[in-house]
């Protein structure tokens, strides 16, 4: 089969035979031109903003035109000429690798994730959008003057399709159902009423009258206090019992005997406890909102997504919630308070007795705000659980450290330093006890052990409660793509095109967070921003060091956007190369080959290994135009065998 443009887009659109495919396969694999086309095709889809072809001028193109080529049935003489324009034009070649694309999608059911159907919706105008009747200078409708001067233009403004409202209902079918319920439920209220208060007697809130057996019953004067009720001389009856929570215990007393019961002593209010006015009301709640004014996520676990969280909203037992960068958000319980800085996860539960506070650190970081005397934090992390007792009013920072050995798939164990600010911190891990001087910080290492670590200034973070003033300007920015009643992933989507590359990396780093992988693994092929793809390596890497399972959740979205073939070379680039790899030389010559692989995420991954392993910059290697000085510096340092791995930690 012979190599040409339908043949090419018939093979990548995956249209033809297992033989034909692997025909074509071959041609590509030894023609630098077709992989040149193949990645140029790749571009030209998805390049936003990128016009239709015109229908008029030297360079205007008849859609039948189009179709007459995907279909074979245009003459041989012209199809030349067609390939030549679409070769030299990229709205033309679009035009042509989108429609066969289209075409060959038709008896397919096409896959539409729910975010891309979501936010069409939103794009759906409504009745505002239509534009008002012109008038005249009286004032007058254009539609009652004479018709006018000359013929109707033939093209007319088509205007955006509008759902019709549906006809209203009649009155009693609206506040008919609503009013029958009203009416029954004070027909209810009413007999529950008589039924409680035969014969218009009221019993007093303090005591209850036991009568005998068949004779009528008493008319007491209500009981304002606790005192027993003093029943009618004509009318003999039992002497009154208190009730069980004021005097479970008391002896039977003769009615007219019965002493006025004094009233209980008034509690000492506790210096070291807070006052209970000055909480918060949590009902039904283990905590609540106490303050966020950026983005503070909660897992609806019915619906299946995350939804924002407001000032005052109570968080039950066992619910997760998640704060984004650069914000800080704070969570109070009913006698204290815990903050969560910039991207972290906790898992809430409701506080024991003798317990200030009761979460799972997931991910991130927080401090121990406000505190009082003899509070204790219960936290888990991991599979480990520790009990934090601060120093009153001491802010304490709580990290969970996530790492993964390079080269490993699978991230290291988790495990939690602690910070104190000006006090001493009392710490124990299931009886492995420990005490923190102030100012210093110490590790739980995975044998469950404390390491106390070099003293060292306490961090802002647990120091300062408020944000740098970078990340609050660029936080105002971030948070007003997020709208009420609107999907948060959908929020992020939208961030992800922001002209600011501080930004989109924001937004990255939040649809990683959120774990969203189908809106960042597509970000590794951004030609246009080298600043989104670096953030989107970043955070896929972070992503495979939170869990076992997370390798193979990245390993399906690769295979989805990428195929199984190029996943594979994605994946491994991603997971990076380990200290004995790293001193190989076949590593790295594998390295410099990939600075010219047809995709750009390739070439992204491998300069990013590239700096990686050997501590240089990219030698002026932009991954979006390869071709240059800088794949010559570094083709010439492996000709020289001047790579090797640099001293120290890598930087990811």
């Amino acid at each position: 089969m012979r190599l040409t443009l339908r043949t090419l887009l018939a093979w990548l659109d995956d249209t033809l035979s297992p033989n034909e495919v692997r025909e074509i396969g071959k041609q590509v694999a030894e023609s630098p031109f077709a992989r040149e086309l193949v990645e140029r095709l790749h571009k030209v889809s998805r390049r936003r903003r990128l016009t239709v072809p015109s229908s008029n001028g030297p360079d205007g193109t008849d859609p039948n035109e189009v179709a007459a080529y995907l279909d074979n049935e245009m003459e041989p003489d012209a199809v030349a000429e067609f390939e030549r324009k679409c070769l030299t034009s990229d709205v033309h070649l679009a035009e042509v690798a989108c429609s066969h694309q289209i075409l060959s999608l038709i008896g397919q059911k096409a896959k539409v994730p729910d975010v891309v159907r979501q936010r069409m919706h939103h794009l759906i105008k409504g009745r505002e959008s239509q534009p008002p009747a012109p008038r005249t200078v009286d004032g007058h409708a254009a539609s009652k003057m004479s018709a006018p001067v000359g013929p109707r233009p033939v093209k007319q403004p088509v205007q955006p399709w509008v759902t019709p409202l549906p006809p209203e209902r009649p009155a009693w079918q609206r506040y008919g159902p609503v009013a029958g319920v009203c009416v029954l439920f004070l027909i209810l209220i009413a007999s529950a009423w008589m039924s409680l208060t035969p014969g218009g007697a009221a019993s007093g809130p303090g005591a209850v009258a036991v009568l005998d057996a068949g004779l009528p019953q008493p008319n007491p004067a209500p009981n304002a206090g606790n005192r027993a009720v003093e029943p009618a001389p004509v009318v003999p009856a039992a002497a009154a019992i208190p009730h069980p929570d004021l005097a479970a215990n008391a002896p039977p007393v003769a009615p007219a005997e019965v002493p006025e019961k004094p009233a209980p002593e008034a509690a000492k209010p506790d210096p070291d406890k807070a006052d209970a006015s000055k909480l918060p009301n949590l009902p039904q709640g283990a905590a609540a909102v106490a303050n966020t004014e950026g983005v503070l996520l909660r897992w609806n676990n019915d619906a299946r997504t995350w939804e924002r969280l407001d000032d005052g909203d109570s968080v039950k037992n066992q619910e997760r919630v998640l704060n984004l960068s650069p914000f800080r958000a704070l969570l109070s319980w009913k006698s204290s308070r815990v903050e969560l800085v910039s991207e972290t996860e906790l898992r809430v539960f409701s506080a024991a007795a003798g317990q200030a506070a009761r979460f799972e650190l997931v991910r991130g970081r927080v401090v121990l705000r406000d505190t009082k005397r003899g509070e204790t934090f219960m936290v888990t992390f991991g599979t480990r659980s520790v009990r934090v007792t601060p120093s009153p009013d001491s802010p304490v920072g709580l990290e969970v450290v996530l790492s993964r050995p390079a080269g490993a798939a699978v991230g290291a164990a988790p495990r939690l330093r602690v910070y104190s600010a000006d006090a001493e911190v009392e710490l124990d891990a299931g009886g492995h006890k420990d005490t923190l001087a102030s100012s210093s910080s110490i590790l739980l290492n995975d044998a469950g052990e404390w390491t106390q670590e070099t003293a060292q200034a306490t961090p802002n973070w647990v120091a300062d409660p408020s944000l740098p003033p970078f990340d609050k300007q660029i936080g105002e920015q971030f948070v007003k793509y997020f709208r009420p009643k609107r999907p948060v992933v959908a929020d992020l989507v939208e961030a992800v095109d922001d002209e600011q590359a501080d930004i989109r990396r924001l937004a990255i780093a939040a649809l990683g967070a959120v774990g969203d992988l189908s809106m960042i693994v597509p970000v590794l092929n951004n030609a246009e921003s080298a600043v989104s793809r670096r953030a989107a390596i970043n955070v896929l890497r972070q992503y495979l060091s939170r869990s076992p399972e997370n390798i193979k959740a990245v390993r399906e979205q690769l295979n989805t956007e990428f195929g199984e073939d190029s996943a594979a070379s994605y994946e491994r680039l991603l997971i990076g190369f380990s200290p004995r790899e790293a001193r190989e030389e076949a590593t790295y010559r594998s390295l410099v080959d990939q600075l010219s692989a047809a995709e750009v995420g390739l070439r992204e991954l491998a300069i990013w290994n590239l700096e990686d392993l050997t501590g240089r910059d990219n030698l002026e290697y932009d991954a979006a135009n390869p071709e240059g000085k800088g794949l010559k510096a570094w083709q010439d340092l492996l000709r020289n065998k001047a790579l090797r791995p640099a001293a120290g930690v890598p930087k990811s």
